[in-house]
């Protein structure tokens, strides 16, 4: 969730099965996204192309 829909989920049973399955156990805040933007605007990312770079605490690498 965003700050903008998280008072929609947060308490709901759905929100309580993705926090369930989310490694981490929470949702993540605006601010842990801070270091992919910055990573993205900065010469480092030069040769990054084409790549969806996930913050999702592990959600989706869980099954891995």
């Amino acid at each position: 969730p965003t700050d903008l829909n998280r008072n929609m989920i947060e308490g709901t049973p759905r929100g309580e099965w993705i926090k369930k399955h989310t490694p981490m156990g929470r949702f993540g805040n605006t601010e842990e996204l801070v270091g992919a933007a910055l990573y993205l605007i900065s010469p480092s990312a030069s040769f990054t192309t084409g790549h969806t770079i996930l913050v999702d605490g592990g959600y989706t690498g869980r099954g891995i």
